[in-house]
Parts: structure tokens; sequence; C-alpha cells
């Protein structure tokens, strides 16, 4: 699930937590385009062979679900001038997580039958979890290299680098591996908006530590 896109979601709450929202969405897109380029690597490295995948229908797929609806919602807001924000605090905040549930459970339906509980299920689990936390700590240790490095940029690749388009990945499995394939990235599912979740709470845990300090000097 590591090599799959970013996550459309990662622009949500890279506003949430106060990163920069462009920035966001330009690595969201780039990285939409350099999946048909990334996951061939991916699969010769790790399968040690190459599989028969249609890239530009990805491709298409991709656009379909990432680009072309962010580029629709810049043009909205552009052309209403910030003007539907209220809506998107209130029902459409409500309703994209209706969206997000609804899109979780019918993943998880689908791969019910192949669940087994036991010590195997939540070893892997365990691997998934950290797998994805890592993610995040990736992108919060690269942050280091920047030569600016401000909480906004700080914000936005511990996002862009922690959540997955974990919807497209199971798109992926299902259509071109076994059903099996399918479990542990319908499993991230599970952890993909509570650790986001987690992670802007203690991002803004500590901007609110930050700014006590400044304020108590």
């Amino acid at each position: 699930s590591s090599v799959i896109p970013i996550g459309l979601t990662s622009i949500v709450w890279t506003g949430i937590a106060g990163g920069d929202v462009v920035l966001a969405l330009v690595v969201v897109m780039l990285d939409t385009l350099l999946s048909p380029l990334i996951l061939p690597g991916f699969f010769s490295i790790v399968l040690g062979q190459s599989i028969a995948i249609n890239y530009t229908k990805m491709l298409i797929e991709l656009m379909i679900m990432v680009a072309i609806p962010s580029l629709v919602a810049m043009a909205i807001n552009d052309i209403t001038k910030g003007k539907l924000e209220v809506f998107t605090k209130s029902i459409g905040g409500l309703t994209v997580k209706v969206g997000i549930f609804s899109i979780i459970l019918i993943n998880a339906a689908l791969i019910a039958p192949l669940i087994q509980w036991g010590i195997p299920m939540i070893k892997l689990l365990l691997v998934i979890l950290l797998l994805m936390l890592t993610g995040y700590l990736v992108g919060f240790l690269a942050s280091f290299l920047l030569h600016k490095r401000s909480h906004s940029t700080v914000v936005t690749m511990v996002f862009n680098t922690g959540m997955r388009n974990i919807n497209f990945g199971f798109i992926l499995a299902m259509t071109y591996f076994t059903a099996a394939v399918s479990v542990p990235v319908t499993l991230a599912s599970v952890y993909n908006q509570p650790l986001a979740s987690v992670v802007n709470w203690l991002i803004n845990r500590k901007q609110s530590k930050a700014k006590r300090v400044l304020g108590s000097q």
C-alpha cells in the first residue's frame, strides 16, 4: 500500500492542520501522473517480473478520481471567491465523512469472507499500522532536509507522505491480483482516517505549546 498514489483526503487534512493546500494539490497531481511510471518499477523489483497492467487506463482512472475533481474544486473556489467554505465545513464536511465511511464499508464487505481472525490477522494489522506510522514519520524527518522549513510545509509533507489512496489500491489489487492481495490494502483503510486525526491532534498540540512559549516571553 505504500506505493499507491497519495490519498486525495490528504489535501483535506493538510488544510485542517494549517498546511499548504496549494502545495498538497500539486504534489497529489504530480504523484498521480507519475504512478504509471513508479508502479511498474516497484512490481519489477519486488516481484522480479512485470505484470500486464493497462497503465493508460490506470492513468485515466487516476485523473478521474484525483486530478479532475481537484481542478474542479479549485475552479469553483476561485469562481465563488471562497464563499462555499462555510458549506464545506458544515453539510459538505458531513457528506465527505459519510462518503468515506461508505467506501470503507463496501470494500470491507467484499473482503469479509477472506478474513479469518486469529494471531496471523493480528500480526498483519500491527504490520500495517507500523507501515502507515512509518509513512508519517518519514514525511516529518524528510522536512528537516528543506532549506526553509516552515510549519505549513512540514504539515503538507507529513500528510502527503502518510496518507494513501486506499480505494485505488483496492481496485488495483482486485483487478490485477488475487482477492487475498486486497485484504491488507483494505485493512489499511481502518487506520487511514483515525491516524490522520491523531496526527492533526499532535500538530495542534505542538502549535498550542509553541504559542504559549512565545506568549510567555
